[in-house]
């Protein structure tokens, strides 16, 4: 399969590489379109020696099914969250994702606005669920931690600019 991996310079290069065989609990993904997202042109800055296929949405048809996972089959249409910094990102022609991170795309939403699901929504649980308030008293001076609001803000816009499903 063609594969696309991105070094610090934001220079692509396109290799051939192996088909992907899903582990337990994976799905592997026949990808139509990936979506990008701002940390596909900071990781490559961030982690200067690491060159990867850094795709984490890829949308399009169910491939193969891991063991273990119910739900899904060949030919299902999908999009689903691949696991940041692994191998196998939606830059490919195959991508691997977790089971518990793909869901259905129903006919009446494209795979390119699917594609657009995936990290945004990670990004606001994830942004929601580590919500801590900052406060500092002169009474009782403790201070909590406090996740920058706009993060689950912005990315609960997107969704909610999202078609229905």
């Amino acid at each position: 399969m063609k594969e696309r991996f991105v070094d610090n310079a934001l220079t692509v290069t396109v290799r051939d590489t192996e088909i992907p065989a899903p582990q337990p609990g994976q799905l592997l993904i026949r990808v139509v379109v990936s979506g990008t997202n701002p940390k596909d042109w900071k990781l490559p800055h961030w982690y200067p020696d690491v060159v990867l296929n850094q795709g984490d949405d890829p949308a399009g048809y169910i491939e193969a099914v891991g063991e273990g996972v119910l739900g899904f089959r060949k030919g299902d249409r999908v999009a689903g969250f691949h696991q940041i910094l692994t191998p196998h990102g939606s830059y490919a022609e195959y991508a691997i994702a977790w089971a518990h991170t793909t869901f259905h795309v129903p006919e009446n939403i494209s795979l390119e606005e699917a594609a657009t699901i995936p990290l945004a929504a990670f990004t606001a649980a994830a942004s929601f669920t580590s919500l801590r308030f900052q406060v500092h008293l002169k009474s009782q001076p403790r201070l909590y931690s406090l996740t920058p609001i706009y993060k689950p803000i912005w990315s609960l816009n997107t969704l909610a600019h999202k078609k229905p499903l």
